[in-house]
């Protein structure tokens, strides 16, 4: 694997094309599957994990709630669903599940949790003149 990191870090199509190549060689010695080509439907978590790879900035771990539990961040960012966000106004139930995780996601920041307000997905050449629905995840994400 780390061949594959390596080839991506140019952070160009060729090298996700490269990348894509290594692991259908990887995969093929281990397995009779069949691989596609590369194309960008194949391709897209590589593209992904190479925009990583290249952002010049520190990475921001994003992580379920029962991934977080025992963690702790300086900052913390949290998505919540409008019942969620609901449940917090007026206080969290220990026999609740839901309520449980959000007080684990809410109590993983040494300093500060923010909330982290997801955006609409662009408007799709099908849905031009609908309004989209947001969507929320229920993860949490240690800003530091």
């Amino acid at each position: 694997m780390q061949g594959v990191i390596e080839t991506l870090q140019p952070g160009t199509p060729a090298a996700i094309k490269a990348a894509y190549n290594q692991l259908v060689t990887v995969v093929g010695a281990v397995s009779a599957r069949y691989l596609r080509p590369p194309h960008a439907a194949h391709t897209k978590r590589l593209t992904m994990l190479q925009s990583r790879l290249t952002h010049s900035g520190r990475p921001v771990p994003g992580l379920t709630t029962h991934q977080a539990k025992g963690g702790e961040w300086d900052i913390v960012g949290v998505v919540l669903s409008d019942t969620e966000r609901s449940s917090l106004g007026v206080g969290l139930s220990v026999t609740q599940d839901t309520h449980r995780k959000i007080y684990v996601a809410t109590t993983r920041a040494r300093y500060r949790t923010i909330e982290v307000m997801s955006a609409p997905p662009p408007p799709s050449k099908r849905a031009a003149g609908k309004t989209a629905k947001s969507t929320t995840a229920k993860h949490i994400a240690g800003l530091t």
